[in-house]
Parts: C-alpha cells; sequence; structure tokens
C-alpha cells in the first residue's frame, strides 16, 4: 500500500536536515566565485600596497571558503548517514525534533518549548518510548547514531587546533610584508568562530545521544 503525500512530508519531518549545510556550501562557493570576479576586474587597474592588500584578502577569502565547502560536504555526509537509520520508523524517533526538545529546556527563550527543566524531558521520554525500554535492538539504534556523533565531535577536535596553526604558520612563513597581517587575523579569526561552533554543536549531539540512552537504558549506560 503506498503511503499518502501527507504521511510522507511527516516522515521526512523525522531526519536530520541538511539545508544549513548546503547554504554553508553555496555560501563558500559564492565566496571563491566573488575573490576570481574582483581578480579579474582588478588584475590590470590596481598596484603597489592597494594590490598587495586585495592579495592578502583574497587568499584569507579563498581559504575560508574552501573550509566551509570541505566541512559543510563532511557533515552532509554524517547526517545522511542519521537518516539512514531513521528509515527504520518502527520506533518513531525523531532526532530533529527530539534534539531541540533538548537543546530548549532550562534556557530563556521566546522560541516555543515543551519542557522547562531536565526532570520534565526525562519523564516525557520516558512516556515516550516506555514501549522501547530495554528494547535490545532500539539500543543498537541509537548506539549507532551516537557512535557517528562521537567520531563527527572527534574528527573537528582533532583538526581545529592543527588546521589554526597550519594555517598561521604557513602565511608567516611565506610572507613578510606587514598588510599579510590582515590576511592572518581574518583567517585565523574566521576559521576559529566556523570551527568552534560546530565543535560545540557536536558535543551537544553527543551529549544528547548519551542522556537520551541513559534514560531508557540505564543499566546498559552505566556498564560501558
Amino acid at each position: 500500500m503506498k503511503m499518502k503525500s501527507t504521511d510522507w512530508r511527516k516522515v521526512m519531518g523525522k531526519y536530520v536536515s541538511i539545508k544549513k549545510y548546503i547554504i554553508f556550501i553555496i555560501f563558500g562557493a559564492i565566496l571563491e566565485i566573488i575573490v576570481f570576479l574582483v581578480w579579474l576586474c582588478t588584475k590590470n587597474n590596481i598596484n603597489g600596497r592597494l594590490k598587495i592588500l586585495r592579495d592578502d584578502i583574497s587568499k584569507a577569502v579563498v581559504v575560508i571558503g574552501i573550509v566551509l565547502i570541505a566541512l559543510n560536504i563532511y557533515l552532509i555526509i554524517n547526517a545522511n548517514k542519521i537518516n539512514k537509520l531513521s528509515k527504520n520508523l518502527e520506533y518513531n524517533f525523531c532526532y530533529k525534533d527530539e534534539l531541540k526538545d533538548y537543546h530548549l529546556f532550562g534556557k530563556n527563550t521566546k522560541e516555543e518549548k515543551k519542557y522547562n527543566k531536565y526532570s520534565e524531558w526525562k519523564d516525557g521520554i520516558q512516556n515516550k518510548y516506555y514501549e522501547q525500554i530495554n528494547c535490545e535492538d532500539f539500543y543498537r539504534f541509537l548506539n549507532k547514531i551516537l557512535r557517528n556523533k562521537t567520531d563527527t565531535k572527534d574528527m573537528l577536535e582533532i583538526v581545529v587546533i592543527p588546521l589554526e596553526f597550519t594555517v598561521m604558520t604557513i602565511y608567516m612563513d611565506i610572507y613578510n610584508e606587514c598588510v599579510d597581517l590582515i590576511s592572518l587575523i581574518i583567517v585565523a579569526t574566521v576559521l576559529l568562530i566556523i570551527l568552534i561552533n560546530n565543535i560545540l554543536n557536536a558535543r551537544e549531539e553527543v551529549y544528547f545521544m548519551q542522556d537520551f540512552i541513559e534514560i531508557l537504558f540505564p543499566h546498559k549506560a552505566k556498564s560501558e
């Protein structure tokens, strides 16, 4: 029997959205295009210090664009892994909605939230997934998602410091002009903001999955 269109939209709502990752990839590509167009329009029109300034800022923007594209492609791949796992709909587990509830409780926000504190969220999870408590298959299903998110967090934490250090070292070794400090500061600051933001998000998702598993499978969570 075919699923109705309304049911299909409801099912799709259970999946992890990749829209924001696609937006960042497009933004990174736009940065690369802008750099190329600026260089093309000004290659024969400016010189001296202004040319050096243009080149320095262009280098910084190119690096930022590449990092945005590469990082968000990686995040899309991981989101798709979660979505493939979520196709097992018999558990009625909505990763996106559950994460949103976890993110909002205990925070002062105008956004509508179901729970005001952890204990309320815990009771809600236990009531909603009562039939899945101590279900081995559901436990393994959740653990696959947890491992995926842990791998993402570890990758970002391992990459962030070496990447920052490498970029700054390259700039300091290759360029001697004082104006190059501008591109160095731009690259270091923007990359740090991007990567730290992604690390914090990845950590929250790992903590969410750990708490979620601990609520439904306290004995298994403690044993591991």
